[in-house]
């Protein structure tokens, strides 16, 4: 099991590595342009630095911040060096002050392009601040600024200062109004996209890789485990339902998953015993994670596991003589680590294998083979 661990764990670092490096096209500040391979895993804070290299089997290059115009990395976007006003405060509860002044400084920064058309909206984020900016047709990159602060007057308050919300209201129209739009990365990409919509603008762009959210129909035949038995399984089957998030960092490569399933099984008398108990179905719900170590556009390959999976059986016990149930119960109980899985995805297809690895008898299917379906109206 160990060697096992450490040969997957190597796996999963190599495919990484792999797939951070993407086609990219770099801009210096001499104007001179270079197109290779940039590294970009998807990081929650704003990379100041690309590690270049021409072609796969080429030496790593190093471009700081400072050497730097543009760098457009494929099916990801845009990054840009400028310099900003950026408010360096507190940002995390536990550190807000009573001061509602914003501390304005003057930065050279590199800084991700979230729409791009009329109206562009840019994001910095590090590990102390994350800041949004705009500019218009000026080409001229604004600040829009938010701070909480503790209210002097009732101490447990916490005042809200929307100074964005200002900047914002030059570029609204009728349809979109600023009112309710938060200091968040969904709240003002949405923002900014109908802006644009309504400045007529058809050729806007705009950050498309946040985590992404799928909806699954499954059906799946079972394999029954030997062990278990006493009576005659001439068939099991799974139907369900599954939602997927995948998260918005090292590519989309992770993911988690709640599965709520279904199981009927198909029994027939066991004539060695007077007395028979057979199951008759089981309802589950899980919680799944997943590794994708080749996720493209079209096509993936994911590996995964059940962190917990409640487990809710149905018993039936029967006489040979009549056959007529005697007894009913129901046996329910919270597992941990009972099977793993893997699968691969071709659009919005999936063939999927589980492999049971619990000794509890509630887990009478050994393995499954079937089918998802990913419903196109839900993903995001």
């Amino acid at each position: 099991m160990k060697l096992f661990s450490t040969l997957f764990a190597i796996i999963v670092t190599i495919q990484i590595g792999a797939q951070n490096f993407k086609p990219a096209q770099i801009t210096l500040n001499d104007n001179s342009v270079v197109a290779g391979l940039v590294f970009y895993n998807t990081p929650y804070q704003t990379p100041q630095s690309f590690i270049f290299k021409s072609t796969e089997n080429s030496p790593e290059n190093i471009y700081l911040k400072d050497e730097l115009k543009k760098i457009t990395i494929e099916n990801v976007g845009d990054f840009i060096y400028s310099t900003v006003e950026i408010s360096r405060h507190d940002e995390s509860k536990n550190k807000i002050s009573y001061n509602k002044n914003f501390n304005l400084q003057r930065e050279n920064l590199i800084l991700e392009v979230l729409v791009k058309g009329t109206n562009t909206l840019y994001k910095y984020s590090d590990e102390k601040n994350t800041a949004f900016f705009y500019s218009g047709n000026d080409n001229v990159i604004k600040s829009l600024l938010f701070k909480e602060y503790y209210s002097v007057e009732n101490e447990n308050a916490i005042v809200k200062d929307n100074q964005f919300r200002s900047e914002l209201q030059r570029i609204a129209c009728k349809k979109n109004s600023v009112n309710y739009v938060k200091y968040s990365e969904s709240d003002l990409l949405n923002f900014f996209k109908k802006a644009n919509e309504c400045a007529g603008d058809t050729t806007q762009s705009y950050k498309t890789n946040f985590g992404k959210s799928y909806l699954k129909l499954v059906a799946a035949t079972n394999f029954g485990k030997s062990e278990f038995k006493d009576y005659n399984v001439k068939g099991s089957y799974t139907f369900g339902l599954e939602f997927e998030r995948n998260m918005p960092f090292l590519n989309n490569a992770f993911s988690f998953a709640f599965a709520a399933n279904y199981t009927t099984f198909d029994t027939e008398e066991e004539k060695t015993k007077i007395h028979y108990e057979n199951a008759t179905s089981q309802i589950d719900v899980a919680l799944l994670f997943r590794y994708y170590p080749i996720n493209k556009k079209e096509y993936k390959i994911y590996l995964g596991f059940y962190a917990f999976n409640w487990s809710s059986s149905n018993y039936l016990t029967r006489t040979v003589f009549s056959g007529n149930p005697i007894e009913k119960r129901r046996v329910s109980q919270l597992l941990s680590f009972n099977n793993i899985e893997a699968g691969i995805r071709y659009k919005d297809f999936e063939v999927f294998g589980l492999l049971n690895i619990s000794q509890n008898y509630l887990q009478r299917n050994s393995a499954s083979i079937g089918l998802k379906y990913n419903l196109p109206f839900i993903k995001q």
